[in-house]
């Protein structure tokens, strides 16, 4: 089972994922890892093909490493 993070409908709920990734690691102490994993459960959830799906997971793995080493826990 996948744990994502969404945003259902930015204009009715004035949100977007940036706010709501900032909301969890501010309000609600999520580590960057913690945070990866969800993008990383959303992509593999989503119905991108296999080839987009890699692409992506490889772009998401490097920039969570320049997350981390910008913001070390």
């Amino acid at each position: 089972m996948y744990v994502t993070v969404n945003s259902d409908d930015p204009p009715m709920f004035n949100t977007d994922l940036v706010n709501e990734y900032q909301m969890l690691a501010e309000h609600l102490d999520f580590t960057t890892g913690e945070l990866e994993q969800m993008s990383l459960s959303a992509l593999r959830a989503s119905f991108l093909p296999v080839e987009r799906k890699a692409a992506l997971e490889q772009e998401f793995g490097t920039e969570f490493a320049r997350l981390r080493a910008k913001y070390p826990a």
